[in-house]
């Protein structure tokens, strides 16, 4: 079913040397479920906020936005500077939930659900990626003969078990070498090594 999730921004104000002088009372939540000081909202801030502060000031930038990791939680910061007022308006926004669902969507993109292995699109991509970048690189294709015959008669777990015993095989041949070499399952029983990828 769908779900509406409520957006929930940490929002503090700032002096113009980036000292908090405000904060809501949801960065005071915030801490807690980091299991932080509540009194200290500044452990909500990057160590090199200051200076960083500084380096926007002086290149007249108006808002900014960054993300920092606090505890194994990622936030994101959207800054806006008002050189007027001589303030800053920074809100933050535990973003850890969509980034950790972002990242589960990407691997299933570009990786073999069986094997976990990169696919044939990831493949493309970064051959595509050496070619120009005029990087030299070797391609070595494996494909299993009569796999089809093998699964027919065993039937599917026996053909899934080959291919993972095939990607275990391949993984510990390419361990053996001090060269750079990727693996990759293209598709059914092919797999790709790609050697001069760093």
């Amino acid at each position: 079913p769908f779900q509406l999730r409520l957006r929930v921004l940490f929002r503090s104000s700032l002096n113009w040397k980036g000292h908090i002088v405000y904060h809501n009372p949801a960065c005071v939540t915030l801490l807690n479920r980091l299991a932080l000081d509540e009194s200290n909202i500044s452990a909500l801030l990057p160590d090199n906020f200051v200076n960083r502060l500084t380096h926007w000031q002086a290149e007249k930038e108006h808002h900014i936005e960054f993300e920092h990791t606090v505890l194994e939680r990622t936030l994101k910061y959207h800054l806006s500077i008002l050189p007027d007022l001589e303030t800053c308006h920074l809100y933050i926004e535990d973003i850890t939930d969509q980034k950790h669902i972002y990242d589960q969507l990407t691997f299933q993109v570009y990786h073999d659900q069986l094997t976990r292995l990169p696919n044939r699109r990831r493949f493309l991509e970064q051959v595509d990626t050496l070619i120009n970048q005029q990087r030299p690189f070797s391609l070595l294709l494996i494909s299993l003969d009569r796999f089809e015959l093998v699964q027919s008669a065993q039937g599917y777990d026996i053909g899934d078990a080959i291919i993972i015993g095939m990607t275990q095989r391949l993984k510990e041949i390419i361990d053996e070498f001090s060269e750079t070499i990727h693996l990759y399952r293209m598709e059914g029983t092919r797999f790709c090594l790609v050697l001069g990828l760093a």
